[in-house]
């Protein structure tokens, strides 16, 4: 059978309902200094980071915390700030800096973690009964929201 051609049809049908939207996670389009180096902070307090976030959806409030030695492994972590960016409208967001300086993050001389939170939902509340991550306490996040890390490792002298 000469010129015999096999073919597959594929069908797809609609079942009638909408598609939930996808929830894209944010994420960090940029930091300085890169993630992971060893950030020391001057004596007179120049030394800026900077990181910036975004999120494809773009409707989407993004709920930020600075924290420092996170996840806490054993130790204590400190919640530094928090705050929310409302809807920009951009998948891009204004930079967000800052210049961290050992004596205001009440941490003792060594390396510690400087985290980087953001979230595309309200960090969970343990104090409002609700159930957060053992391993993220302080950034947990329910589970229809994203959260992505950014870490510097902060050296203080």
């Amino acid at each position: 059978m000469k010129g015999l051609v096999a073919a597959i049809v594929l069908v797809v049908g609609c079942s009638g309902q909408e598609s939930e939207a996808i929830n894209h996670p944010p994420f960090i389009a940029s930091a300085s200094p890169a993630e992971g180096e060893i950030v020391t902070p001057s004596a007179v307090g120049d030394r800026e980071l900077s990181a910036t976030i975004g999120d494809d959806d773009v409707g989407d409030a993004l709920f930020i915390r600075i924290l420092v030695d996170y996840p806490p492994g054993g130790g204590v972590a400190n919640l530094i700030r928090a705050l929310e960016l409302p809807p920009s409208g951009s998948v891009i967001r204004s930079p967000m800096r800052m210049q961290p300086d050992c004596r205001n993050l009440g941490v003792g001389s060594g390396t510690h973690r400087l985290v980087l939170s953001v979230a595309d939902r309200p960090f969970l509340d343990p104090d409002k009964g609700e159930s957060v991550d053992p391993e993220a306490p302080l950034d947990s996040v329910a589970e229809q929201g994203n959260r992505v890390r950014l870490v510097w490792l902060l050296n203080c002298p």
